[in-house]
């Protein structure tokens, strides 16, 4: 995002909240309330006001054990800077002939431009995941249920992930989400309704067995940049080897 560097007492409180919150999992409404001045002069000092719309996005805080009354909701910045738990989704996609659907991730993308990525991905926001899956296809590919094959989508997998690469950079940038993940199969009027609409995806690419096999196995080895090869980014780096073992434990004999 391009964000203003913090001078070093304004870095260092930071910091400290990194070490008194954690991943704000346990944080009451109270203390989420306390931290607005300190949040509104972060904003100053980060020229947020400069920065992309998509830095303002609307985050809800996922708690252990909420407070009674309204959800904690912060501006998508706030999250990565302080690494709170927030929620996306990740969808799989698959053809009816069997191929894998990977989208290339646009080149204008603060992570991973151009990388390859799982069908649909995005943040939950302040919906439901359900409700943010659909909105997320619709946005990045425009596919409705009807342009599925079960008109629907079938929950794979939740798990928590941190990605904390850039937590020692200036502004600091941690990365703690909730995945629901999600597949789905194409029918073939869908694959003629295919558009990219909000441009956060420039192609989409059609996997064979032995092309997500050799992906399968860059995942494992944790090879997401590879000389010659295109980046693999975050979403598919983690969801793939789910979605293989699934697919594997589905051909097994009951």
């Amino acid at each position: 995002m391009n964000l203003t560097p913090l001078n070093a007492a304004d870095l260092a409180q930071v910091h400290a909240l990194h070490a008194e919150l954690g991943d704000g999992t346990g944080i009451t409404a109270a203390q989420w309330d306390a931290l607005t001045p300190l949040r509104d002069h972060l904003a100053t000092a980060l020229g947020i006001d400069h920065a992309p719309a998509s830095a303002r996005e609307p985050f809800v805080l996922l708690r252990h054990q909420a407070d009674d009354g309204a959800p904690l909701v912060g501006p998508r910045w706030w999250f990565h800077l302080l690494g709170l738990r927030h929620g996306a989704i990740h969808i799989v996609l698959t053809t009816p002939q069997g191929f894998f659907v990977a989208q290339r991730r646009s080149f204008a993308k603060d992570s991973s431009p151009g990388a390859l990525d799982v069908a649909v991905s995005g943040h939950i926001g302040t919906e439901v995941p359900l409700t943010a899956a659909w909105r997320e296809m619709a946005e990045e590919v425009g596919l409705a249920p009807s342009d599925l094959v079960a008109a629907t989508l079938q929950p794979l997998f939740e798990h928590d992930i941190n990605i904390l690469t850039y937590a020692a950079a200036n502004p600091p940038y941690l990365d703690r989400e909730h995945h629901w993940i999600y597949t789905g199969s194409i029918t073939a009027a869908g694959l003629a309704q295919l558009r990219f609409r909000d441009g956060e995806v420039t192609a989409l690419l059609l996997a064979g067995p032995s092309e997500v096999a050799r992906l399968h196995t860059r995942c494992l080895a944790g090879q997401q940049q590879q000389a010659g090869e295109m980046d693999i980014a975050n979403g598919l780096f983690l969801t793939l080897p789910i979605w293989v073992a699934a697919q594997e434990h589905a051909r097994e004999p009951a």
